[in-house]
């Protein structure tokens, strides 16, 4: 078949389920799994019918940025190249190509970022990389020219939880019951009820449940399972000390009960804590009036409080709590950036590549004399549990790490600018003995953010092309549709800030 016959197959199929299938639907959720669906299926067609063309171009610009360069050699193919299609030729070059543009960016990155000349060329050529990337991601999807606003408009939905459609009933009443006794063998009358699968969620399962036992009170209670292949080697397991640390001391989290390791139980290692008073869902408690200050002031006092915690009183060693915050930003960097390696040998990603390079060159200097605390990592609306306007939990810690407390807060204020809440915030955090804001940290942790959400969707896109097929996870694929937006973003981003080094050039 050829790669025009497919892309006529793959819009063909496209056509028959946005006009005969997608409005015949009822469920929410089956029309967004839907709908992620087609948008996978629309980037193979654009890939299949616009490839040969895209990189072409994407290879004669590339070519031209590298022109100084000695580029001989570097689009070498595999020896049997009759068992190539002239795509895959194409990728095999660019693959060579990018892979001198990307030892080429840390040096035009460095550059950039001096205040006087060469510094402009470097930006100009930084730009010219960007601009061209953006044209080429452009072919597979149009609606990237519209800046990364469009993935949170129709990438992120926010809707109420609904159950999982029954095909797999790993979990329910009788199954999590048998565990349960297993687990509690000398406890009369165990059984489980009101077991329900939640849905969302990016990188765990998540199930509710009652533990029942004869003479003790009923328990609700959260099992948070890691998938069968962890997204970015991030592990319950990992998270459940930190947790019984915070809990111990006072902080608002989920009240950890135990951990299960034996991935045969339910697929995937995982973690029970109590449920806490409250919904996720911010659409149902921004209804209320003052919410959205309420919740404000209440999650400053959370981070407040955990940014005030001493990493020696919670419990850990000198190899921990010695570290300033800046060197708990560098190895968070290393961490990510080990993870990218672990992909990028399949092929470069300039737009990452640019904004990682400036991350490692611009840690904020003052964070060396800062003592490294625990960082949440993703603080926003969507992991808080509110109860009639009080946070009663700060939830999903897979991110948490030990570093700069103005991560969290960097991150915090894109919702709360949402809701004309920062101020309100801000004033509350600072009353609680906060740490004090500032900008230049704030520009840095923009950048961190993007960078490391592009990593975690190069990252599950890898892992679900090298996963079983009984273990592919569609969630996966669509992150790889999201990651062209994320990486561009961040891109941009780091040019807009050397621009700003530069105002007043005359180059």
């Amino acid at each position: 078949m050829s790669d025009m016959q497919a892309a006529r197959l793959l819009h063909s199929a496209i056509a028959t389920l946005e006009a005969a299938v997608v409005p015949e639907l009822s469920r929410d959720d089956s029309k967004i799994a839907l709908d992620l669906v087609i948008r996978v299926l629309g980037m193979l067609r654009s890939r299949f019918s616009t490839g040969e063309e895209g990189l072409e171009k994407l290879l004669a610009a590339t070519r031209k940025v590298l022109a100084e360069d000695d580029v001989s050699g570097l689009a070498a193919v595999p020896s049997d190249v009759t068992k190539l299609s002239p795509l895959q030729r194409l990728e095999s070059e660019r693959k060579a190509v990018e892979q001198k543009l990307s030892e080429l960016i840390p040096q035009l990155v460095a550059e950039a970022g001096q205040k006087k000349q060469p510094a402009g060329q470097a930006s100009k050529v930084l730009q010219q990389i960007v601009h061209d990337q953006r044209d080429y991601l452009a072919l597979q999807d149009p609606d990237i020219l519209k800046g990364i606003a469009v993935v949170y408009q129709a990438g992120r939905i926010y809707r109420d939880q609904k159950d999982q459609p029954p095909a797999k009933p790993v979990f329910d009443d009788d199954s999590v019951g048998n565990y349960l006794r297993k687990k509690f063998p000398d406890a009369e009358g165990v059984s489980a009820s009101g077991v329900k699968v939640l849905t969302g969620g990016f990188s765990k399962v998540t199930v509710l449940f009652t533990k029942n036992e004869k003479g003790a009170p009923a328990a609700n209670l959260v099992l948070r399972r890691d998938l069968p292949v962890p997204f970015m080697k991030k592990a319950v397991l990992d998270e459940f000390p930190l947790l019984q640390r915070l809990h111990r001391a006072g902080v608002r989290v989920a009240e950890p009960c135990w951990t299960e390791s034996d991935n045969g139980v339910f697929g995937g290692a995982f973690m029970v804590s109590r449920c806490v008073a409250g919904t996720s869902n911010p659409g149902e408690w921004k209804q209320h009036p003052g919410a959205a200050k309420q919740v404000a002031i209440e999650l400053a006092e959370v981070l407040a409080q955990l940014h005030g915690l001493d990493l020696g009183k919670l419990g850990y060693g000198a190899d921990i709590a010695g570290k300033s915050a800046g060197q708990g930003v560098a190895d968070e960097i290393a961490w990510w950036a080990e993870r990218y390696s672990e992909w990028k040998a399949a092929g470069s990603y300039p737009l990452i590549d640019i904004p990682l390079a400036w991350l490692q060159q611009n840690i904020p200097q003052h964070l060396y004399a800062m003592p490294a605390r625990v960082v949440h990592g993703d603080v926003g609306f969507h992991n808080l549990m509110v109860d009639m306007g009080k946070v009663t939990a700060l939830l999903d810690w897979e991110f948490s790490h030990f570093g700069d407390p103005m991560e969290d807060l960097a991150f915090a204020r894109m919702f709360l600018n949402q809701v004309s809440a920062w101020d309100d915030f801000m004033t509350r955090y600072l009353a609680c003995g906060g740490i004090a804001f500032s900008a230049e940290s704030e520009r840095f942790f923009n950048v961190w953010t993007s960078v490391r959400n592009s990593i975690g969707t190069i990252d599950a896109m890898g892992r679900f092309e090298n996963t079983p097929f009984d273990q592919v996870e569609l969630k996966y694929a669509v992150s790889g549709v999201l990651s062209p937006y994320i990486q561009l973003d961040s891109s941009a981003l780091v040019l807009k800030y050397l621009s700003e080094n530069h105002k007043g050039d005359k180059s």
